[in-house]
């Protein structure tokens, strides 16, 4: 995987340098036509301006009068007809940020959230699979599932076998790469990902030090009684006593 990074890496570099030895070659065939014109018109006035002096037409008074008039007006245009490709670039590189700008991030997705209500989901797995990156066996390959909602589903098999790996696809931790994961018949792709995880409950197989009191872990924030804290407990677990 990394040889192919480096590959189209490599091809992007080349592309880049040529376009930008291109647009110096242009820019600098441009400058020496100015440069050019500029130098061949100042000759040409002064030999012109010369045989008017000697001629009687015009004094050397004049001559140096013209040639300050002619530099007034042909050294802004100049500089000007220098920058255009400068005034060119500015331009693109405008449209790119704008463009930058209006890209889409996680967070714009919000606004095709739709409604994560109290009751229990079903969840249906369709062909899912999940590859880490430098591993040549996949993590999950072709998983396909339907969890009713209300089920109690216990995910069983040895170490790495993808047990951790479903569930954070089923979380949103981990993207779908194949296949697709639908909650109540909506792609979760259709979920704005910072509702949905705040939406669902996922305990981690890992112990996790808590870092405040279990009251207000279990209350989180919120002005909840004790008594409705061991409830909303044991309601889950069907009041069957395992809380006291």
């Amino acid at each position: 995987m990394i040889d192919g990074w480096l590959s189209k890496f490599d091809k992007a570099n080349h592309l880049a340098s040529t376009n930008s030895f291109k647009q110096s070659l242009h820019q600098a065939k441009y400058t020496s036509i100015y440069y050019a014109i500029g130098i061949l018109s100042t000759i040409s006035v002064i030999g012109l301006g010369i045989e008017l002096i000697f001629t009687n037409v015009m004094s050397a008074g004049g001559l140096i009068a013209t040639m300050m008039l002619i530099s007034r007006i042909t050294g802004p245009a100049q500089t000007l007809a220098n920058n255009a490709f400068r005034l060119q670039q500015l331009k693109q590189t405008e449209l790119q940020i704008n463009r930058t700008l209006a890209m889409n991030t996680e967070e714009s997705y919000r606004y095709h959230h739709h409604t994560l209500d109290q009751s229990p989901p079903q969840i249906e797995l369709d062909q899912v699979t999940l590859r880490y990156a430098k591993q040549a066996k996949p993590a999950l390959s072709g998983v396909s599932a339907v969890i009713e909602p209300g089920e109690i589903i216990a995910i069983t098999g040895p170490s790495n076998s993808g047990k951790t790996s479903l569930i954070d696809t089923i979380a949103s931790f981990q993207p779908v790469q194949n296949g697709v994961v639908n909650i109540n018949g909506i792609n979760l792709n259709q979920y704005a990902p910072h509702l949905y995880r705040h939406w669902l409950f996922y305990q981690a197989a890992h112990p996790q030090i808590l870092l405040t009191s279990i009251r207000d872990w279990f209350s989180d924030n919120q002005d909840i009684e004790d008594q409705q804290i061991i409830s909303r407990s044991r309601e889950p677990v069907g009041k069957s006593g395992w809380l006291h």
